[in-house]
């Protein structure tokens, strides 16, 4: 009676078993999913540190020339006895002086931690910035699929065969100069 015992205990026992079995593996997958997902994230963060680093010196060398000029120019207003205006470009120039100072120096890591707490601390302005850089970014793709469709536009009109007219009515449901456009 005992064995008979014994059988019902493993039997009843089993499905939990099972069960617990099942979770313990999902919980495992789960845990190393997460620390796969960590380790990608720290690789992409890594690269885009270490692009942002070699883009920004290059960045900040070519503010620097632009500072060169900018203070040319000031010398030139100065000489010519327009001390204002002289004045302008100077801070001007003092200004972007210290963006490429800041573009050459700083890491990539420092830039993505300073963006970051920019977007905290004001995030009306970050987010600003993000529609005006979303629409000159439209506006320069518009620009330049419009030059790609004109280009090929120019190709499909040799492509009709000779001396017949293009059929306006098919393309615009109706009779040349109406509707459509």
């Amino acid at each position: 009676m005992s064995n008979i015992t014994a059988d019902k205990a493993a039997q009843s026992q089993s499905p939990d078993t099972a069960a617990g079995q099942v979770k313990e593996s999902v919980g495992n997958a789960v845990g190393q999913v997460q620390e796969q997902a960590q380790q990608v994230r720290g690789q992409a963060r890594e690269r885009l540190s270490q692009e942002l680093s070699t883009r920004s010196t290059q960045a900040g060398e070519q503010v620097r020339d632009t500072t060169t000029a900018l203070r040319e120019a000031g010398r030139t207003l100065q000489e010519q006895g327009k001390t204002g205006p002289a004045q302008t470009v100077n801070r001007v120039a003092d200004q972007t002086e210290r963006f490429a100072s800041y573009l050459t120096e700083a890491n990539g890591d420092r830039m993505l931690r300073d963006v970051e707490r920019f977007a905290r601390q004001q995030p009306w302005a970050f987010t600003l910035g993000g529609v005006v850089a979303g629409f000159f970014a439209s506006r320069f793709l518009k620009a330049s699929s419009q030059r790609r469709f004109e280009g090929n536009g120019s190709m499909q009109q040799s492509e009709l065969p000779a001396g017949q007219p293009f059929d306006y009515s098919a393309s615009t449901g109706g009779t040349p100069g109406v509707g459509g456009r």
